[in-house]
């Protein structure tokens, strides 16, 4: 296995240094809790300091991810940046979810029970809450900080114009700035770049990136004129699978085919390929890798020295142009609606 041999660069403004592979446990409920363990384990040992969490993320056999990580994690707390999230679980109850002040500070205490820690180094807001106030929110993230619970506190999935936001109201009330923000990008969704990439300049905020793969579409078992993988994320929903002949031509075919052009010439992975155009941009901190097995988390390592010819990432870059996250929503969406198809 390829070990990471650096770069560990600050996440945004704060003094907290990281590498640029996180590794993440959104296993998508693939591994059993056993295995997961195992694939962590294994990956803590490749020399990345950078782990990715939530409180929702979940093992094939229902255990909470958070849960195996803690289990990893004894013994060696102090060598590695933790996040985690709330905000997004699935819950029947009426407070159940969401970011007001009681359910974040809920969630807390159980996020910290599972990973066996007394803090979190980054918590993230899962997913914007239209019901909460966001200033509500954000003094609830700060007597957090206070407490000595999260050293630093991110957002996931917003937009631009709602982190600025975050940073007017932070200023406000004299708390702890957004320390990261973290937002799916990469070839087949370049949308990061129309406006949050100037923001983080701006203000300070560093960016991690998931999703770099597509759901798995540049990982090398997904091409044109090519079955469709079994027990891929792709055939397990069945609405993406329903989906999948619609969406997979022209543009995202043409992206599929370069990378896989580019994998040969290079002679190493796919996933490798689509993550070193990533990691290309300064602005990126660190890209999640999202994987179920150590092999997978090893193609993502194999980017993190990989160095691009100028006249193949523009290639890439020619190739992806325009692709955006509301496309692919929008049209899964409206073809769900179409085959009376449920997410």
């Amino acid at each position: 296995m390829k070990r990471y041999e650096g770069p560990y660069v600050n996440l945004g403004k704060s003094g907290v240094k990281v590498s640029r592979i996180a590794f993440g446990c959104g296993f998508r409920g693939m591994p059993d809790e056993k295995e997961a363990e195992k694939v962590i384990r294994e990956a803590m040992d490749t020399g990345i300091n950078f782990i990715d969490c939530s409180n929702r993320y979940m093992c094939a056999d229902n255990v909470l991810a958070e849960t195996v990580l803690g289990r990893a994690l004894k013994g060696h707390r102090e060598e590695f940046i933790v996040t985690s999230k709330t905000g997004n679980e699935p819950s029947s109850l009426v407070n159940g979810r969401g970011l007001s002040r009681q359910h974040i500070i809920r969630e807390i205490d159980k996020s910290l029970s599972r990973l066996q820690t007394d803090y979190i180094d980054l918590y993230i807001l899962h997913i914007p809450d239209p019901t909460t106030d966001l200033e509500e929110t954000l003094r609830a993230m700060e007597s957090l900080t206070q407490q000595g619970k999260i050293r630093y506190m991110g957002m996931s999935n917003y937009k631009a114009w709602e982190v600025v936001s975050a940073y007017d109201i932070q200023h406000k009330i004299n708390a702890q700035p957004v320390a990261a923000v973290q937002n799916a990008y990469g070839l087949l969704n370049r949308t990061l770049e129309e406006d949050m990439f100037e923001v983080s300049g701006r203000y300070g905020a560093g960016i991690m990136v998931y999703n770099v793969l597509g759901a798995g579409l540049l990982g090398g078992k997904y091409g044109r004129n090519r079955p469709m993988p079994e027990n891929s994320f792709w055939t397990n929903s069945s609405l993406y699978k329903a989906y999948y002949m619609h969406y997979f031509n022209g543009q995202p075919a043409d992206i599929v085919e370069t990378v896989r052009e580019l994998s040969g010439k290079y002679g190493v992975s796919m996933a490798a390929i689509a993550t070193a155009w990533v990691l290309e941009h300064h602005q990126i901190t660190a890209v999640v890798a999202g994987t179920n097995t150590i092999g997978q988390f090893g193609d993502y390592l194999e980017a993190s020295d990989l160095a691009l010819e100028p006249a193949d990432i523009a290639k890439l870059d020619t190739v992806s142009y325009g692709t955006r996250e509301e496309f692919i929503i929008t049209e899964i969406e409206k073809k769900a609606r179409q085959l009376n198809l449920k997410w």
